[in-house]
């Protein structure tokens, strides 16, 4: 469904005890690589950090701009 140059916001969820929140946590991201079960952005400075740290999260969802 993805292609290398699509536009896309990247969403991740955290749950801990008191329950789960999502936030965005890169806005208009490019797709740069897409694998059977991983799809590699590249996002903007500000959203470096926030980025990669949801990598590591299981609760990433990625939403295709229209």
């Amino acid at each position: 469904m993805l292609e290398v140059g699509d536009r896309i916001d990247v969403y991740a969820t955290v749950s801990d005890v008191t329950g789960s929140a999502s936030a965005k946590v890169a806005d208009a991201a490019t797709v740069v690589h897409v694998a059977p079960q991983a799809v590699t952005i590249a996002v903007a400075e500000d959203d470096v950090t926030d980025a990669a740290a949801a990598s590591l999260s299981p609760g990433v969802a990625i939403v295709v701009l229209g």
